[in-house]
């Protein structure tokens, strides 16, 4: 099972070596797409994990017992007109620079 997330980190984490521990303890492979994590800050990262499916959830809970929100990336963007205003932060997180504001 290969699929993409979104990590989210508090910046209690940000100083940790967490993704280390899903190759060691899980068996999971990791491709970082994006990232921007600093120390004492909040951060994000896009990654794709890549392992049995069973050790893919194992790691998410791990990620999610240490604060770290893991939110799923579908294969489609759908943007609600209604509630967005242009702010661009899909365009900051998006690994392949496919959105953008005019």
């Amino acid at each position: 099972m290969t699929r993409i997330y979104l990590l989210r980190y508090p910046k209690e984490t940000s100083n940790q070596p967490i993704i280390s521990h899903l190759v060691l303890r899980y068996e999971v492979e990791f491709n970082i797409l994006k990232a921007d994590i600093r120390p004492q800050r909040d951060g994000i990262m896009v990654v794709e994990l890549k392992g049995q499916k069973e050790k893919v959830t194992d790691a998410l809970d791990y990620l999610k017992s240490l604060g770290v929100k893991a939110e799923r990336l579908a294969g489609k963007v759908h943007r609600d007109e209604k509630k967005c205003f242009q702010c661009g932060a899909c365009t900051g997180i998006c690994p392949v620079g496919a959105l953008y504001i005019q």
